[in-house]
């Protein structure tokens, strides 16, 4: 079974890296053991994403480095230039944590007050904004909106463009 896994990984490093999967030659099949008559054996190729690759930690940490650059934008008062994060996160991976948990990966998130500030659309959400714009700038962008179940943990994210 160990080897099983060890060749599937090497697989998905190669197409990773651009590499195009081919069948294995029988030499290399007939030195697995054959799985028993009464097993069987479902595999279904699943979607390369980066949680999937990189797991929980690193898209976590990619979200925050892409918020940490555009706060940076936010405090430089010689910024005169609209600025979007360009990192690929999955955001997914914030499903299922709680509040605490979510504040303390990201930061300190927006909340919404009223339902007139975009992207708000129930009171209580979170969101956290992926661009900056000068102060002199009329305009949006990427926005991340967390919503909440009763537990205080996050029951699905949507990314809004606003304008």
């Amino acid at each position: 079974m160990r080897k099983i896994f060890t060749i599937l990984g090497i697989i998905e490093i190669a197409i990773l890296q651009g590499c195009k999967p081919t069948s294995p030659s029988p030499a290399v099949l007939n030195n697995f053991p054959q799985p028993s008559p009464s097993i069987t054996i479902v595999t279904t190729p699943a979607p390369i994403t980066p949680r999937r690759v990189f797991g929980r930690e690193y898209n976590l940490l990619m979200l925050r480095r892409s918020l940490d650059l555009v706060r940076e934008k936010e405090k430089d008062s010689n910024n005169n230039q609209p600025y979007e994060s360009r990192y690929n996160a999955d955001a997914s991976v914030l499903i299922g944590l709680h509040k605490r948990e979510i504040q303390k990966a990201l930061g300190k998130p927006k909340i919404c007050q009223d339902l007139t500030t975009a992207p708000c659309k129930i009171i209580g959400d979170w969101y956290y904004s992926f661009y900056s714009l000068p102060s002199n700038w009329i305009g949006g962008g990427q926005e991340l909106v967390l919503h909440f179940d009763k537990q205080r943990k996050c029951k699905s994210i949507q990314w809004i463009l606003t304008q």
